[in-house]
């Protein structure tokens, strides 16, 4: 099913952007931020306007780096980074007897790849150097989750190319 129509690819950034921390408020709780509706389009606007020294947006900051650090983390557990977790298939993955273990793995494996690329298409504009190779991998590999190739694509207009 080709997504070439979706709205992601014309509505405006702020939107998705305030989106993706929607997709983050679980994970950003646990890391003590609690973000309302209002506030998460502010901090979008904000970073879309390339007002990254605000100090407004240093929780959200500190937050989005515990979540990138801790699906960092867990990948590792196994061996793999982003890259790797993305290209490797559940059935190929070690540690599991039952279904029920199976499941758990998987929940894991994909709860970490969506956390990574969720954080990594917001914290970009707080942190290039760290997440650009995230977000240049998310839209360079649509295969992998065809949505976020389109929001990354986007995103990456708005910065300078790497030499």
């Amino acid at each position: 099913m080709s997504l070439s129509n979706h709205p992601f690819h014309t509505d405006p950034l702020v939107d998705i952007v305030a989106f993706l921390l929607k997709q983050l408020r679980r994970p950003l709780l646990a890391h003590g931020l609690p973000p309302s509706d209002g506030e998460e389009r502010g901090w979008a606007q904000r970073l879309i306007d390339g007002d990254n020294t605000d100090t407004a947006l240093l929780p959200l900051k500190v937050a989005l780096t515990g979540v990138l650090q801790e699906s960092e983390d867990q990948l590792a557990q196994w061996g793999m980074t982003f890259a790797q977790s993305l290209a490797t298939p559940m059935v190929e993955m070690s540690g599991w007897e039952s279904t029920a273990e199976f499941l758990e793995l998987a929940t894991l494996k994909s709860n970490a790849e969506l956390r990574i690329a969720s954080a990594s298409l917001v914290l970009i504009w707080l942190d290039a150097p760290r997440c650009r190779p995230y977000v240049e991998l998310i839209a360079l590999h649509p295969h992998y989750d065809e949505l976020n190739s389109i929001v990354a694509q986007r995103i990456l207009s708005h910065f300078s190319p790497l030499e």
